[in-house]
C-alpha cells in the first residue's frame, strides 16, 4: 500500500484547487461547445483533458508552490492496481443503467437532445480505448483524485472524497456528450474513484478505477459482444426499468463495492508507539506555554466563491440544455435502433417544420 504523503510538504489549498476546478470548467466547456461541429469529439476530449485538466494542474501546482508527486502519492503495486481497474470494469454497467435512466426520465420530461455519435468512428478501438481509459483518466486524475481531493483534506476524509466526486460528475456536462444524463452515472464512478484514493492515499488507484470504466465503450462498441449484451437486457423503456437491467446492474454494482470493501482492509494504517515519560521539569515547563494554535485545514481564503461560481455555470449549461429539450418535445421510442452508439439512449431526429 501506499504511504500519504510528507506532512512538511506544502499542499494544495481548497481554494486554490477551486479556483482550478472553475478555470479547467471553463475552458473545457468552450472548446467542447465551441468546436464539436468541426472537430472529431473524442481529439477535442483528449486535447481538452491535456491541456485544460492537466496542464492547468502542473501550472497552478507550480504557481501555488505545491509539486504533484507528493500530492499524488506514490505509484501503489499490481495488487493495488488490478481491483481498481476491476471496480471500474464492473462499475460500467451500473453508471451506464443510471445514464439511461436519467436520459430516458429526461427524454419523457422535457425533450430530446441529439444522438451521441460513435466515439470509435474513423480510429481503430484500440487507439481510442488508450486515449479514453489512460491518458484522459490520468489527466482528470490529476486535478481531481490529486489536486482537488488533497486541497480538500480539511473537510475531513470522507467529505474530501465526496466533494470530489461530485465535481467530477459535474464535469460531465462539459467534458461528455450526454449533458445531465451523465452526472449520476459519473458520480458512481467518481465516489468510487475518489475513496478508493482516500483509503490508499494514492490518486493512481482513481485513475485506474476510472480507466477501467471508460475503456469498455470504445471496445465493444459496434460489435457482435455490444449487440448480443443489448438484445439480451432489453432496448425498451420498460426492459430499462425491470428484470435484467436492474438484477445485473445491482450484481455487479454489490461486486464493485465489495472489492472497494477489499482495498479499504488492506490499507497501511500507521503504527502509534507510546510516548515517552515526561521529566517532572519539561512537563512544567510544557503547562507556561501558551496554547497551541488552531490546525491549519487548508481551506485558503474565499474558497466558497469558486465553487459558487461552478455551481452557477454548471445552472447555466443546465439551462441551456432544457432549451434545447424543450424544443424538441415527442414521445419517447425505443432505446435503440439500427446502429446504435454503445449507449442507446433514446434520442430521435428532431422533427421537420410542416
Amino acid at each position: 500500500m501506499t504511504t500519504p504523503p510528507t506532512p512538511n510538504l506544502r499542499q494544495p489549498t481548497l481554494s486554490a484547487a477551486l479556483w482550478l476546478y472553475f478555470c479547467a470548467l471553463l475552458l473545457t466547456a468552450a472548446v467542447q461547445i465551441g468546436l464539436q461541429a468541426n472537430v472529431e469529439a473524442v481529439f477535442l476530449r483528449l486535447i481538452a483533458a491535456l491541456f485544460f485538466a492537466g496542464g492547468l494542474t502542473w501550472l497552478f501546482g507550480r504557481l501555488s508552490g505545491a509539486p504533484l508527486a507528493p500530492t499524488l502519492g506514490r505509484l501503489p503495486p499490481l495488487s493495488v492496481l488490478i481491483p481498481a481497474i476491476l471496480i471500474g470494469l464492473l462499475a460500467w454497467l451500473p453508471a451506464t443503467w443510471l445514464i439511461l435512466a436519467t436520459n430516458t426520465l429526461l427524454n419523457t420530461l422535457i425533450g430530446l437532445l441529439p444522438p451521441p455519435g460513435l466515439v470509435a468512428e474513423g480510429a481503430l478501438p484500440i487507439t481510442i480505448a488508450l486515449q479514453l481509459g489512460i491518458l484522459i483518466p490520468i489527466c482528470h486524475g490529476l486535478l481531481f483524485w490529486g489536486f482537488l481531493q488533497r486541497g480538500a483534506r480539511g473537510l475531513g476524509g470522507n467529505g474530501a472524497a465526496t466533494l470530489a466526486a461530485g465535481l467530477y460528475a459535474l464535469f460531465g456536462l462539459v467534458s461528455t456528450e450526454f449533458g445531465y444524463a451523465a452526472v449520476p452515472g459519473l458520480l458512481l464512478i467518481g465516489l468510487l474513484a475518489a475513496f478508493t484514493v482516500q483509503y490508499t492515499q494514492s490518486a493512481w488507484v482513481g485513475m485506474a478505477v476510472v480507466g477501467g470504466y471508460s475503456v469498455i465503450r470504445p471496445l465493444i462498441e459496434r460489435t457482435a459482444l455490444e449487440t448480443r449484451l443489448f438484445n439480451f437486457l432489453g432496448t425498451t423503456p420498460q426492459a430499462l426499468f425491470g428484470g435484467w437491467w436492474l438484477l445485473l446492474s445491482g450484481l455487479t454494482a454489490f461486486l464493485a463495492f465489495l472489492i472497494l470493501q477489499f482495498i479499504r482492509g488492506g490499507r497501511v494504517t500507521p503504527t502509534e508507539t507510546p510516548p515517552a515519560p515526561e521529566s517532572p521539569k519539561k512537563a512544567a515547563k510544557r503547562e507556561t506555554l501558551p496554547p497551541p494554535a488552531a490546525p491549519d485545514l487548508g481551506l485558503g481564503r474565499a474558497w466558497f466563491i469558486p465553487l459558487t461560481l461552478s455551481l452557477a455555470f454548471c445552472l447555466l449549461i443546465g439551462y441551456g440544455e432544457w432549451a434545447a429539450r424543450n424544443q424538441n418535445p415527442t414521445a419517447t421510442p425505443p432505446l435503440a435502433g439500427p446502429g446504435s452508439t454503445i449507449v442507446p439512449i433514446p434520442m430521435t431526429a428532431t422533427p421537420q417544420k410542416p
